[in-house]
């Protein structure tokens, strides 16, 4: 049977290969490259790699710019972090790669695709779930899913048994990247002690590095500009990779919550996407009423959640990045962001949909936005009544709760202006009606 092997040009690729074939597959291996034009030479060679293991062929395609426009765009609004400092690059990258597994498989006649994710990683779960999702009676082989060997014991068993691998694997720790961020994956990893710096790549600091400060713009929450010229979002990243990462930032240490429950150690590099997603939060802040974004956070959350757990083609992800969308109307403009010593740090702000109310008051809508002194002054004392209310009504420290004296009574002139202010007219008291005359002094 041809199958169609997503080929991640790592060690589980290498022997789910070898796996595939010894089974009398015809293998057919394909590779997803993600970070676009610095990513050529690579890319190639992995591609190379698959036909020299023994695949039937093997193809690279590149999807940089589709990654940026069809998956990412979407998601920044959402400001895509899971369990504090993980960006979701590996989590966001995996529909587009199935989604270009399953093209590959019905335009060549497959009739099968395979990973090599094994049955307890995060990727077992995204691939099988997302495959069935766009071909719901396709046939899926996992050649690894019931290995659970360390990394290292995997490399030894591959060795033993003769299996080709891929010629930069010998290193203790895997690499997923793409233009959102990078993933290093070891075997084991002690919580306890520093993180090996060998693996990083993108967030090591350059000393001759200075401040810089680049200016973003953003047209309906999208990317679109940097320092004043157009430019793709899959160019921006790049470009925020290479300065944010030469300044140290973008760097995550976390213990992470996996899918199936269990707890793991990750380290994360995303300098691009980290200050991107403060550039957006800083314009969609200046730009979206407050209750709205009050809202925003929790859909944030659960976006986060489908999206690292699998769901990224189920209803509600379909439902919350409609509302996303309906968010971002008014989110244009721009934000200046400086990069400096391991942080970034928006220094300036600006859009023709600003609500700030001095900017506001100045322009066309300040008719609309007309905030009278008076209307204030009453809103004021609206709102802090029942708190001045309870304040003087509680005994003071140190006081019986009997001792309840006229200084812990509301003013009656203050109350009645704010009953005033409220449009809350008080009566005064009926009087009395006289007695009868006493008809003994007629």
């Amino acid at each position: 049977m041809r199958v169609v092997l997503g080929n991640g040009g790592g060690l589980s690729t290498a022997v789910s290969l070898h796996a595939l074939r010894e089974q009398g597959h015809e293998v057919v291996c394909v590779h997803v490259d993600m970070l676009g034009a610095d990513n050529e030479e690579n890319a190639e060679r992995i591609r190379k790699e698959g036909l020299r293991l023994g695949a039937a062929a093997s193809y690279s395609l590149h999807a940089s710019d589709e990654l940026a426009n069809q998956i990412l765009a979407k998601a920044l609004p959402a400001h895509p972090e899971y369990d504090g400092g993980y960006h979701l690059s590996a989590a966001l990258s995996r529909p587009l790669i199935v989604e270009k597994l399953v093209d590959f498989y019905r335009e060549h006649g497959c009739g099968a695709i395979a990973h090599g994710a094994a049955g307890h990683r995060n990727d077992f779960v995204r691939f099988n779930s997302y495959a069935r999702a766009l071909e719901p009676e396709i046939e899926i082989l996992t050649p690894l899913r019931g290995v659970s060997l360390p990394r290292e014991a995997l490399l030894e068993e591959a060795r033993t048994r003769g299996i080709g691998v891929f010629s930069q694997i010998e290193r203790d720790y895997q690499v997923d990247e793409n233009i959102w961020g990078r993933c290093l994956t070891y075997s084991s990893l002690d919580p306890w002690l520093d993180a090996p710096e060998d693996g990083f790549r993108w967030s090591v600091r350059d000393p001759s590095a200075a401040p810089l400060v680049l200016q973003i713009g953003f047209d309906r929450g999208v990317p679109t500009a940097l320092d004043g010229r157009p430019c793709s979002l899959a160019a921006i990243l790049r470009l925020l990779n290479r300065e944010a990462g030469r300044r140290g930032i973008g760097r995550a240490d976390i213990v992470e919550n996996r899918i199936l429950g269990f707890k793991r150690r990750a380290l994360y590099e995303a300098p691009g996407a980290r200050v991107l997603i403060l550039a957006h939060r800083e314009i969609e802040n200046l730009t979206c009423p407050q209750d709205l974004l009050f809202f925003k956070r929790s859909v944030e959350q659960e976006y986060a959640r489908l999206v690292y757990s699998g769901h990224y083609f189920s209803p509600l992800l379909n439902a919350l990045e409609a509302f996303l969308a309906e968010t971002q109307n008014p989110v244009t403009g721009d934000i200046r962001v400086r990069l400096a010593d391991g942080v970034a740090r928006v220094v300036g702000r600006r859009s023709e949909q600003a609500l700030v109310p001095p900017v506001v008051l100045q322009g066309r809508r300040a008719a609309v936005l007309d905030l009278e002194s008076r209307a204030v002054e009453g809103l004021a004392e609206s709102l802090g009544l029942s708190t001045r209310a309870f304040a003087a009504l509680a005994p003071s420290a140190g006081s019986q709760a009997d001792d309840v004296g006229p200084s812990s009574s509301l003013d009656s002139s203050v109350l009645k202006r704010i009953l005033r202010l409220a449009g809350i007219q008080l009566q005064p008291p009926a009087r009395p009606a006289s007695p009868p005359p006493d008809s003994d002094t007629l």
